[in-house]
């Protein structure tokens, strides 16, 4: 599998995930712990989906954004973790949750990168 196939299909599982939350936070109201947790999720998700795409002009996100998105993330990566053992290796959830998974650990990675490229910035300039 090319590297682009790879990483569009990334994009497509982070895509498919925001998605997911749009269409349910709506169920929960304002100021609840479930509706923060989803939009949360959401922020982080697009943060990740945006530094993904490494668009030259592309959004800019500050260190404590970044770090902020970690959270939502890992959380995601840990709970799906879980929930696959439940499963065996050809299960549709088994395999639903493998590519999930893959997300988001590249999505720590990005965040985590970016993190990094942002403090080397800031230390280039002294």
């Amino acid at each position: 599998m090319t590297l682009k196939r790879e990483l569009t299909g990334i994009l497509a599982v982070i895509e498919s995930t925001i998605s997911s939350c749009v269409k349910v936070i709506p169920k929960f109201e304002v100021g609840t712990s479930q509706h923060t947790l989803l939009t949360n999720r959401i922020k982080a998700l697009e943060i990740a989906q945006n530094l993904m795409l490494d668009e030259p002009n592309g959004i800019h996100y500050s260190k404590e954004e970044l770090h902020a998105a970690q959270a939502p993330i890992q959380s995601l990566l840990h709970k799906s973790e879980k929930a696959m053992t439940k499963f065996k290796p050809g299960h549709p959830a088994y395999t639903r949750l493998n590519k999930l998974i893959q997300a988001m650990t590249l999505s720590d990675i990005a965040i985590e990168e970016a993190i990094d490229n942002r403090i080397t910035r800031v230390f280039r300039h002294h």
